[in-house]
C-alpha cells in the first residue's frame, strides 16, 4: 500500500490519510502542503521516434509533469507496422521501469486505406492531418471506417486552416456519426464553427496545446475554456507544462481546479470512452518555477503515482 498522510483536496480540505493500492509499502507525508489531483491524460504527444531513448526521455518528462497516459501517432500506416510499434514500446517501458500508460492513433493515409478495416482495439482512434488538398473521398472513407468501428477521429489542424476544410470534415461527421476531435484549435473563427456544430449535437470535441495558451492571442482560448467549447488541453510537445500552466491559471482565478481536472482527465475519458484509472499526482500549489520563456508558473508536481508506483518527480535525482 502507498499511504498518503496529511494531504489537501482540491476543495482545500485536509485529509489525514489516503491509501493507494500497491505492491509497494510506502508512506508519503504531504505535510498539509501537497494537494491531490487525478493524473493527466495527454491526447496528443510527439515523441520524436519509436526508439528506446526517446520513449525513456518522453516517459520521464511526462510523469514529471503529472501525465501518466499519453496518446502518440503510430509511425507506421500499416497494420503490421502498428503491431510492431506496440511490441517495441511495451519492451522499452518495461526496460526503463516506468509503467507509462499509452495508446496509439492509427494515421489515416490515402495509400493505406484498406489497412483501416483491420483495426480493432489496438488503437485509440484514427488520426488525420488536415492539410490543404485533402481529398473528400479519402475523408469519407476514414469516417465510414471510424463509424463502423466506433472509433474517434482526431483531426490535426494546420497553423491557418481554412474554415472550408473544417466544414468539409463536419459534413462527413453528419453522415457518419463518430466522436470527432479537433486538435490545435487556435482562432475565433474555428471556435465559432465548432460551437455551432456542438449545438447541432454532432459528437465534436476540441483540444488546444498548452503553449498556445501563452500566445498573445490566447484570450479567445481562455474564454472558450470557460464557455465549455474547449474540452482538453495537452502538451503537443515534449515540455509537459500543461498542469503547471493550468494550476497557475486556477491560482489567478481564471479557471477553477475542477476545470483543470475536466480538461486533463474527464474530457479525454469522455471522448475516447476510457476506463477510469486511479493514477494520481501530488502538487505543491505554492511552488514557483520559470519555464523557457522566463514566465514563472505557480503549482508544480511533487509526486506522481502511476499503476501503484510512486515517483518523487521533484527530487534532484529523478
Amino acid at each position: 500500500m502507498i499511504t498518503i498522510k496529511n494531504l489537501r483536496t482540491i476543495q482545500g480540505d485536509i485529509e489525514k490519510e489516503y491509501v493507494v493500492e500497491s505492491q509497494e509499502s510506502q508512506v508519503i507525508d504531504a505535510r498539509e502542503r501537497l494537494t491531490l489531483f487525478p493524473a493527466l491524460i495527454d491526447t496528443h504527444v510527439h515523441f520524436p521516434t519509436d526508439k528506446k531513448g526517446d520513449w525513456e526521455s518522453g516517459a520521464k518528462a511526462a510523469i514529471t509533469g503529472g501525465v501518466t497516459t499519453v496518446f502518440q501517432t503510430s509511425s507506421s500506416d500499416s497494420f503490421e507496422g502498428l503491431k510492431s510499434n506496440l511490441t517495441s514500446i511495451d519492451r522499452f517501458l518495461k526496460e526503463i521501469s516506468i509503467p507509462l500508460r499509452y495508446r496509439l492513433y492509427f494515421p489515416g493515409s490515402a495509400t493505406h486505406l484498406g489497412e483501416m478495416d483491420k483495426l480493432t482495439d489496438e488503437v485509440v482512434g484514427l488520426k488525420v492531418v488536415l492539410a490543404p488538398g485533402v481529398d473528400d473521398s479519402f475523408l469519407e472513407e476514414v469516417f465510414r471506417t471510424a463509424s463502423q468501428k466506433n472509433l474517434p477521429i482526431a483531426i490535426q489542424l494546420e497553423e491557418a486552416q481554412a474554415i472550408e476544410s473544417i466544414q468539409n470534415v463536419l459534413h462527413q461527421a453528419r453522415s457518419y456519426p463518430c466522436p470527432l476531435y479537433f486538435l490545435n484549435i487556435r482562432t475565433q473563427d474555428q471556435l465559432d464553427i465548432i460551437q455551432k456544430a456542438k449545438h447541432e449535437e454532432i459528437l465534436v470535441y476540441t483540444g488546444v496545446k498548452a503553449s498556445d495558451l501563452l500566445a498573445d492571442t490566447s484570450d479567445v482560448l481562455w474564454q472558450a475554456i470557460n464557455e465549455d467549447i474547449i474540452d482538453t488541453v495537452g502538451c503537443g510537445d515534449p515540455d509537459f507544462i500543461t498542469l503547471p500552466l493550468l494550476l497557475n491559471a486556477a491560482g489567478e482565478n481564471r479557471i477553477s481546479y475542477e476545470k483543470v481536472v475536466a480538461l486533463t482527465k474527464r474530457g479525454p475519458q469522455e471522448i475516447f470512452n476510457l476506463q477510469n484509472q486511479d493514477d494520481l499526482v501530488l502538487v505543491d500549489l505554492e511552488k514557483e518555477k520559470s519555464i523557457g520563456s522566463g514566465l514563472r508558473l505557480k503549482g508544480w508536481p511533487e509526486y506522481t503515482i502511476i499503476q501503484g508506483k510512486a515517483f518523487h518527480v521533484a527530487s534532484a535525482d529523478f
